[in-house]
This record gives C-alpha cells, sequence and structure tokens, in this order.
C-alpha cells in the first residue's frame, strides 16, 4: 500500500510539474511585473531610495481600477432560480465579509493577470474565502484552460508552518504534506472544484492572461523617461552661468554654487553672464500626452470613471441594473471573466450549502430580459405605494 501511494505521489509531481508549462518562467515574470508596480529594482523586495521624476501613475490606475471591480461586484445580484432564497441574500453577505480576500485576487488579476481565492473552513465554524498566490497555484492546462481547468491545485501552510498540496477534481481531491511520500485521496464531498481563478486578458490557445501592468508598464517607462527629461532641462535652464576668470576670483566662484549667497564680489559688471536654455522641445510634451492617452486606453481607467455605480450610499435595484447595462462595451467586456468567475464562485458556495441542489447561479445583469423584469417591478411597486399615499421604500440590494 505504501508503495501504490508513493506512485500516486510521483504522479501528482508529474502532474504538478508540467502544468502550467514553463511556470517558473512565468513566476519570474509575475516578481518582475510586481517590482515594476511597486517602483522596486530587480531581484528587491525593498528599495531605500526613490528615482527623480517618478510618477508612478500605473499603481494609482490599478487601485483606481480594483476599487472600480469591487462596486460592480457589490452590485452583482446572484440569482440561484428556484433556491433563490435564502441562498441570494446569504451569498451577498458572504462576498461583503470576504472583501479583503476578493479584492487581493483582484489585484493580483490587474498586477499579474491571473488571482484566485479559496473556499476553506467547515460548517461548524463557518466558510471563509482566502486569496491564493501565483506562487501557490497549479491548474490544467492540457484538457482545459484558465477559464474551465479539469483541475486545480493548490500549495498552502498550516499552523505548524508545514507546507501542503492539495489538487481538487470535481469528483475527488489529493492532500499530501511538501516532501512527504503519502497521499490522501478522498472523494469530492462538494461535486465543485474550491478554488476559483481570475483571468485577465488572454489569447486563445495560451496558457497564462495578461495583466493590466504589461499592458501599461511601456508607457509608465516612457512617463519617466520624459518627468526625467524635463527635470534635466529645468536644471540646465537655472543652473549655468557664462563666467569671465580674469573678472572674478576663484574663491568668490563658489558662491555660485550656494543658493542662499545674496552677492559675489567681481572685477567687471559683466563677469557672470547666464546662459539661456532652450524651451523644452514640443514633440516631448506631445509624447507625455500620448503615453497617458494609450495607458488610459489600454487600462480603460476613464471608462471606469464614468462607467461604474454610484459610491457613498446603498444602491437601489434599478440603479444597480441601469448601472450596469449601460455601461461601455468595454468594460462589458472585461467584466466578463470576472462574473464568470463570480458564477462559480456562487455555484461553490451553493454547493458546500446545498450538496443535492441543482440550480446553477447566474449574474443577474447579465440578461436584458432580468433588467427590464426588475425595473418593471419596481416602478410597479413605486406605484403600488404611491396611489395607496405611501412614500415608496427603496429596497437596496
Amino acid at each position: 500500500m505504501r508503495e501504490l501511494l508513493s506512485v500516486n505521489r510521483q504522479k501528482l509531481n508529474d502532474l504538478l510539474g508540467d502544468n502550467p508549462p514553463r511556470r517558473d518562467t512565468w513566476l519570474i515574470k509575475c516578481r518582475r511585473l510586481r517590482e515594476i508596480v511597486g517602483n522596486l529594482p530587480s531581484n528587491q523586495t525593498i528599495s531605500t531610495s526613490i528615482p527623480e521624476g517618478h510618477s508612478n501613475l500605473l499603481l494609482i490606475n490599478i487601485n483606481i481600477k480594483a476599487h472600480a471591480i469591487m462596486q460592480l461586484i457589490r452590485g452583482t445580484v446572484m440569482d440561484f432560480g428556484e433556491d433563490n432564497e435564502p441562498y441570494q441574500m446569504q451569498f451577498a453577505e458572504f462576498l461583503a465579509s470576504n472583501e479583503l480576500a476578493l479584492r487581493e485576487a483582484i489585484l493580483q488579476r490587474l498586477v499579474y493577470g491571473l488571482g484566485a481565492v479559496c473556499v476553506v473552513g467547515d460548517k461548524q465554524h463557518g466558510w471563509r474565502l482566502q486569496s491564493v498566490s501565483p506562487n501557490d497555484i497549479w491548474w490544467d492546462c492540457t484538457t482545459g484552460d484558465v477559464m474551465q481547468p479539469k483541475w486545480v491545485a493548490r500549495g498552502y501552510r498550516d499552523s505548524d508552518n508545514t507546507d501542503y498540496r492539495e489538487v481538487w477534481y470535481v469528483d475527488v481531491f489529493h492532500r499530501y504534506k511538501v516532501g512527504g511520500a503519502d497521499v490522501e485521496t478522498q472523494p469530492n464531498p462538494y461535486g465543485v472544484i474550491p478554488i476559483v481563478l481570475f483571468p485577465a486578458l488572454f489569447v486563445p490557445d495560451t496558457v497564462y492572461p495578461i495583466g493590466d501592468v504589461e499592458l501599461a508598464c511601456p508607457q509608465q517607462f516612457i512617463l519617466d523617461e520624459i518627468r526625467r527629461t524635463y527635470l534635466n532641462m529645468a536644471r540646465r535652464g537655472a543652473g549655468f552661468y557664462a563666467v569671465k576668470r580674469s573678472s572674478i576670483d576663484e574663491t568668490e566662484l563658489q558662491r555660485l554654487q550656494n543658493p542662499e549667497e545674496v552677492y559675489i564680489l567681481v572685477n567687471e559688471q559683466d563677469a557672470i553672464v547666464p546662459i539661456p536654455t532652450p524651451a523644452p522641445n514640443p514633440e516631448w510634451q506631445a509624447l507625455e500626452a500620448l503615453a497617458k492617452q494609450d495607458m488610459d486606453a489600454l487600462m480603460g481607467i476613464s471608462e471606469y470613471v464614468r462607467g461604474v455605480l454610484p459610491t457613498g450610499r446603498a444602491k437601489l435595484a434599478t440603479e444597480v441594473v441601469a448601472a450596469v447595462a449601460g455601461q461601455t462595451v468595454r468594460i462589458q467586456a472585461e467584466w466578463y471573466n470576472t462574473k464568470i468567475a463570480l458564477e462559480r464562485l456562487a455555484m461553490v458556495y451553493y454547493k458546500l450549502h446545498n450538496p443535492a441542489g441543482t440550480a446553477k447561479p447566474r449574474a443577474l445583469e447579465d440578461s436584458l430580459t432580468s433588467v427590464n423584469e426588475l425595473m418593471r417591478a419596481d416602478m410597479v411597486s413605486n406605484t403600488a405605494d404611491g396611489a395607496v399615499g405611501n412614500n415608496p421604500v427603496a429596497e437596496s440590494v
């Protein structure tokens, strides 16, 4: 029996070793993308110096976009079909109580191109979301893709600092200790994989999605170069002088380097003459505007700023569906992958609480019919309340 378990462990090692392919290279790429966003030198986790002329618009835009996506997630209504009660409200509360893990996965999606969450816990102590780092994720790349993997694996560390790996299929899951020989194999009690992937943009028949950082970092590099150029131009324009050596002593020349000096002794009136510096080349200004425009277009920041839900208060049912339905095509296209991931997360939550259930959760805003039905129902409700002389009460979602 021990030998069979060892063989099974070898098969799992081979499985994770080949999926996804060239994973070590991808992890190096992920580390470099993280360094770019954090403005860090290569292979460093922290730096005590900040480059002159650096304006980290990339980091600001990523946080703006993450906040916008979280607003869309908060406004998403999940339909559980015939089991809508009580799972719709319970799932919304589950997402609200696990926003930090969900936001971490969204940030990973924007930076690396792929985020992941895993539902952990039990019925006795409750369920919660845990974000999964790219360093601890594997998925099937031979019979599926990042949208529909046949299996997903994760690595984690328990309270005793022991590293484990889990490989989840729909019908079975394997768990083993890193460095150990035995493999624990059990039927999957949920009938779903509890690890949900949040992929960004990806090309068909490729393995790794592409995140916003990889799309927009060339524009950030251009902006940094422009700012450094402007800074050098300003320094040259403020600090160059023509000096007649016969008209000024060497000791007085030191005063030119001290901006606090108010006078310099010279032998002739024209001993020191400032050298005028030409104005910045207009091509630099045009290039800066173009780089900002390209970054905005690649990341869709302006669309998200204009198209997401209002903040600071509860969302009315008609307000949510109208905002989502009226978004730009850019937001809808990019939102699709996140919406599919949310539906899968809803399925995991549903199966954890009702393994025998047959409902298939769907995002309600995805259907124009559902949008119209919600708006019509809300209008009828408000009209009925107004007819009897009562102020309409707006329900929030």
